[in-house]
């Protein structure tokens, strides 16, 4: 346990101290390797304060990816529910899915313009499709032995998705949510850099304008704090919400 927990603190330090070796080992230009000081200060220069543009990005795709999942999932029981929806919007669906999600971000600008209604809508929609083919597997998937019990007491074909599906979706989607979760986090980043005055997004477009790589190492670095921490609280919250595991 211990030894599993040192390389944990390991994982966590191991890339910033070869940074610093090899800026200050190697001698690195500024142009390729900023000054690991350089970027750390780099987060007092910005306007408004950097505090206030991760709280722009993380509550975009916070809101974005949790009403996604909830229409999601709702998707998918309805077309595990129903031969004839699937039949109609499963070609819509798939073929939707085929379509990378970054290229549809200028349709949401002309659509939406810079507002944040676009944005919200662009991440609900690319969370919303990833988690609707996944529930619909997952409840195609679902053990034989539960459909003819279900069938045997002669249950209504609703009583079924709502009451045994949604706990059996949520047992088994944790790798979609977590994949998911990673997708909504470019998403409204991309979205940011193409339009937006505000936003993580916002502050790495404005770093390759004025050429600070201070700036864009920043940055990234608070992406990748970000999108570690959302994946760590989103596993934790997913094992809190299966209590009926317990």
């Amino acid at each position: 346990m211990k030894a599993r927990i040192s390389m944990r603190w390991i994982g966590y330090f191991w890339l910033p101290l070869l940074w610093i070796a090899l800026k200050y080992g190697l001698h690195i230009s500024e142009r390729y390797l900023p000054d690991p000081w350089g970027v750390v200060t780099s987060a007092t220069m910005v306007q408004p304060n950097i505090l206030i543009h991760i709280l722009f990005t993380t509550t975009r795709f916070t809101v974005g990816f949790i009403a996604g999942t909830a229409i999601g999932v709702m998707t998918g029981l309805m077309l595990y529910r129903s031969q004839t929806l699937r039949s109609l919007l499963m070609p819509v669906i798939q073929s939707s899915r085929s379509v990378p999600a970054v290229a549809i971000i200028p349709f949401f600008l002309l659509w939406f313009g810079f507002s944040e209604v676009g944005r919200y809508l662009l991440v609900l929609s690319g969370t919303a499709l990833n988690i609707a083919i996944a529930t619909l597997q997952i409840a195609q998937d679902s053990p034989e032995r539960y459909v003819v019990m279900f069938k045997s007491f002669k249950l209504e074909a609703s009583f079924f998705p709502l009451s045994y599906g949604v706990p059996y979706v949520f047992e088994n989607i944790l790798p979609t949510l977590r994949f998911s979760l990673a997708s909504a986090i470019g998403l409204i980043v991309a979205s940011e850099m193409l339009g937006s005055q505000i936003g993580l997004g916002y502050l790495a477009q404005s770093a390759r304008s004025t050429f600070s790589l201070d700036l864009l190492f920043l940055t990234v670095i608070l992406l990748g704090l970000i999108s570690a921490i959302a994946d760590e609280a989103l596993i934790r919250t997913w094992r809190a919400s299966l209590f009926w595991l317990r």
